[in-house]
């Protein structure tokens, strides 16, 4: 497969999806002879040939997504709708040249390529938004760049940053780090009342002779009665402490005994914590990375190996779900405050977990296409979102880039209100009872590995007969043809079942395969239940 390399072409396209070792990696067609002209620059380049087998994959799920017939035939012709407009705009005729072409492209060729690039992302986050409606923010505002221009007029455009808010949310803290070693070195504060952005901290000392005042590092920070205490290391004398708020910063000369009290506390919690780790490393089955903790949930993220990543979720210690899998974009996810949603780097911008229902959307004003698009903070009470982005805090992946203007691409601070998570019902999961050719009982959950997949425990029972079986399918909007399988025993008789959710919340059970070595002759699988407790 070719790759493209051009300044002015990847400058322009910062917004397109960045491929990790989970993006398809070719088309969503079969690529052979007698195939349309542009079908074959699809499949010779691999940038356009993943973002087609992308398209080609959510373009399912939308699909499964809808609950009527009708909803799906108009998927259906908005596809086809769109593939026709791609034939008829990036027709290689119709595009317009590109006189700076590379890689042996006419100048009609090289136009045509990037007609394609740019025309498939808006059209996958449509689909990805058909499938789940995206999660909308009240509102968004950009953080003031200004005293970080000054303070780093060399690099403020890329700057590394982390965040956390302070327990009330008022404030936001930012972490500002090196470039190479990702190690804070100044801490600043943005007070969201009325957006001032001030220094926290001195700058880390970088090199220079040591002056009685540099630190070299810092050995944590903590919140009390609205002012942040920071622990700095000098190179020179004792580490000291300093006191700050939206007015700036000061060294103490006296640190408040219950301040000190707890620092101390969290050096002995940190200790006890490095030394427990140390005892149980050899012994875990995976690594775990970025684990979090909030309401009910702890995830965590772990390695697959080929540079790919999983996102793992437990509520109380129980059962762990699986909730996303892409490259090292997945280290970086944060979980709420309440422990109700997730958010991490997709590639079509910034994605949200669910976690009452398990599933997946985009954040409404983002974009993917640069591992600079992150998560940074979630507010204690799940409401106060800040994330990174370049060159603007709304663009969404669904505006097609404009490839005539230069792409801006300094980082931008974003804060985003969020609507409160609300506690969706799953419409499947939970405990189902009715009758039909026996009494009926059915316990339906979510698959551990691929909660999209649902595992049924269905009974039936009259007298005289009795009969159990574990089924397992992925629902297609109200409907699911669930089977069984049997690991201990692969040749065991295939029973399937097909499943229909009723207006009225009834599911409506009718046997579609050879069900007969799982129940007697008098009872049967077929019947309506309903749902005893969700």
């Amino acid at each position: 497969m070719k790759t493209l390399a051009h300044g002015a072409f990847l400058a322009a396209f910062l917004a397109l999806p960045a491929l990790s070792p989970s993006a398809a990696a070719k088309p969503g067609f079969v690529c052979k002879k007698g195939i349309s002209q542009i079908e074959h620059v699809i499949c010779s380049w691999g940038t356009v040939g993943s973002l087609d087998g992308r398209m080609a994959d959510v373009f399912q799920q939308a699909l499964a997504a809808q609950d009527e017939p009708a909803e799906r035939k108009q998927v259906q012709a908005g596809q086809r709708a769109w593939l026709a407009e791609r034939n008829r705009r990036c027709a290689l005729d119709a595009v317009k040249p590109v006189p700076d072409s590379e890689e042996g492209l006419s100048p009609k060729q090289f136009g045509q390529l990037l007609c394609l690039q740019a025309i498939y992302p808006p059209r996958i986050a449509a689909l990805l938004d058909s499938a789940a409606a995206p999660l909308v923010p009240e509102t968004v505002t950009t953080l003031p760049n200004e005293a970080l221009r000054a303070a780093y007029p060399e690099r403020w455009q890329q700057l590394p940053y982390q965040a956390r808010f302070s327990p009330d949310g008022s404030m936001l803290v930012l972490m500002v780090s090196e470039v190479v070693s990702d190690e804070t070195n100044q801490l600043w504060l943005y007070r969201l009342a009325d957006g001032k952005l001030v220094a926290a901290s001195p700058l880390q000392h970088r090199g220079a002779p040591e002056q009685p005042g540099d630190i070299s590092g810092f050995g944590g920070w903590l919140w009390d009665n609205g002012t942040l205490y920071i622990r700095a290391h000098r190179p020179l004398g004792k580490d000291m402490i300093l006191a700050a708020n939206a007015e700036g910063y000061k060294e103490l000369t006296e640190v408040p005994p219950a301040v000190a009290q707890r620092f101390e506390a969290r050096d002995v919690a940190r200790l006890a914590a490095g030394r427990a780790a140390r005892a149980t490393m050899y012994g875990e089955a995976e690594e775990r990375l970025n684990e979090q903790s909030a309401g009910p949930y702890t995830a965590w993220a772990v390695k697959l190996g080929g540079g790919a990543l999983a996102i793992k979720v437990a509520e109380g210690g129980g059962e762990v779900r699986t909730v996303a899998r892409d490259g090292w974009n997945l280290e970086g996810f944060e979980l709420d405050g309440v422990g109700k949603r997730i958010f991490y780097s997709g590639e079509d911008g910034l994605r949200v977990v669910d976690l009452t229902v398990f599933a997946t959307r985009r954040l409404k004003g983002t974009r993917g296409g640069s591992t600079e698009t992150k998560p940074l903070a979630i507010s204690a009470d799940g409401r106060l979102f800040a994330y990174a982005a370049n060159s603007s805090c709304t663009r969404d992946a669904a505006e097609a880039p404009d490839l005539q203007a230069e792409e801006d691409t300094a980082k931008r601070l974003c804060l985003a209100r969020l609507p409160p998570a609300e506690a969706v019902v799953d419409p499947w999961s939970g405990a189902w009872a009715g009758s039909g050719e026996g009494k009926l009982a059915a316990t339906i959950r979510r698959g551990n590995a691929k909660p999209q997949f649902l595992v049924i425990d269905l009974v039936t029972a009259t007298e005289g007969c009795s009969g159990a079986v574990t089924l397992y399918g992925k629902p297609e909007g109200r409907r699911v043809t669930a089977k069984s399988y049997d690991a201990q025993n692969p040749r065991a008789p295939v029973c399937t079942i097909a499943f229909e959710r009723g207006a009225d919340g009834s599911l409506r059970g009718e046997t579609a395969g050879d069900c007969m070595s799982y129940h007697g002759a008098a009872c049967g699988f077929d019947g309506v239940l309903t749902r005893d407790k969700p």
